[in-house]
């Protein structure tokens, strides 16, 4: 994460030279096709969708440009990104070829005709991770995005251009309901799926490769992940982790994440386990590798097709962390690389198995780290990908 830092660190700092911050918007190449990320979060999200892309596709075609990128904080207070005081000076929105903004819910009609008449070629996107219409109702996710702003995110994807989303159910989904009840919006929709980067695992994969980190061959351990929103789905799988305590003494529970804060009752009350505070975005992955468990699981409550985003599978696989779910999506297409429920049994059956044969199970985390680098990392064939979507709406505008 050392380059995200980097990347962070100088658009946060008001001293860095503004040369410096957009070097792009001074040095890049004729024929690149220009993208401007804008109001990209320190989080997940803003990793995935903003940042590694940004880092990933300069200077392969293209020329990008971050905008910004703010401590997740703004986004809670709706101070900055909901107001989409975006900070965006006339000549970053003159050079774009392409703006692309996050779930923004209020109405920004203002916004996008401030953005054509600064730049009246500009393809004003809007960026889906995941499917803000399917959230289960008493999820953290739902409590921000209600109905009044789910609605809000569907009109204000009729506003743009372009809708990017990561997975097909995503489009099809979108592509429905813009017929359904904005059909005279023109907004085209398109796949970008979530990719992973060296500029995430690089550092980490090189240095756990010379000194793997030291496991105690008597202890089975499982990974959880515990953020604000994990607290339903841990909560329901109470069963597992007392099945798992009671039946195997030699299983560790390693819970792992920013906050364990949860508003209701202890989701792990009365179960052993031991708390790692994620430090930060930047030490995140250097930590989960020094945990080194045997396995992750992650729980699941509300069984919702749609609005699971895979940035957990592919960060563990990544770094060929083995990884035991349930039958739903996204996990359902990833079930050859992953331990997933099925109707020879369910998750206790799977721990029994993968507790019996730690040498199998390892094989499954290698398996499922040799399936993303090759097929989720921005390599030469995934970039076919950004040109499909990106470069033939350019040449259009410049025929």
């Amino acid at each position: 994460m050392v380059e995200v830092k980097k990347l962070f660190d100088a658009l946060n700092n008001s001293d860095t030279p503004r040369v410096q911050k957009f070097p792009e918007l001074f040095n890049s190449a004729d024929g690149d096709v220009k993208i401007l990320y804008a109001g990209a979060l320190l989080n997940k999200t803003g990793i995935f969708r903003s940042a590694i892309p940004k880092l990933e596709l300069n200077g392969k075609g293209f020329s990008t440009i971050l905008a910004n990128f703010l401590r997740e904080k703004h986004f809670n207070n709706s101070v900055y990104i909901d107001n989409y005081n975006l900070g965006l000076k006339h000549d970053i929105i003159a050079w774009a070829d392409y703006i692309i903004l996050p779930a923004l819910s209020q109405d920004i009609s203002f916004l996008v005709n401030d953005l054509k008449r600064a730049n009246k070629n500009i393809t004003v996107c809007y960026d889906l991770d995941k499917n803000y219409h399917k959230l289960p109702n008493k999820s953290n996710d739902f409590t921000y995005y209600d109905l009044p702003k789910q609605k809000a995110i569907l009109k204000n994807i009729s506003k743009c251009d372009l809708l990017i989303v990561p997975d097909a159910s995503i489009m099809e989904f979108y592509d429905r309901e813009l017929k359904k009840y904005h059909d005279s919006s023109n907004v085209e929709v398109t796949i970008v799926p979530n990719f992973i980067s060296e500029k995430q695992f690089k550092l980490v994969l090189d240095a756990f490769r010379d000194n793997p980190p030291k496991r105690d061959e008597d202890i089975f351990t499982v990974l959880v992940y515990a953020e604000e929103s994990d607290y339903d789905d841990i909560n329901a799988n109470r069963d597992i982790f007392e099945f798992l305590q009671k039946t195997y003494p030699q299983v560790k529970l390693v819970v792992f994440g920013e906050n364990m804060n949860w508003k209701d009752k202890h989701a792990l009350r009365g179960i052993r386990h031991e708390f790692v505070k994620a430090k930060n975005h930047f030490d995140y992955y250097t930590q989960l590798a020094r945990i080194n468990p045997n396995v992750a699981f992650i729980p699941i409550s509300h069984r919702n097709d749609y609005y699971r985003t895979n940035y957990k599978f592919l960060e563990l696989s990544a770094l060929g962390i083995p990884i035991i779910t349930y039958n739903v999506k996204p996990y359902t297409q990833y079930k050859d690389f992953i331990l997933i429920e099925d109707k020879k049994g369910g998750v206790k059956d799977i721990f029994a198995e993968a507790i019996k044969d730690k040498k199998k199970l390892a094989g499954i985390g290698e398996k499922a780290s040799d399936f993303v680098w090759k097929n989720y990392s921005i390599n030469s064939t995934n970039m076919e990908i950004f040109t499909n979507s990106f470069y033939a709406n350019v040449d259009s505008e410049k025929t």
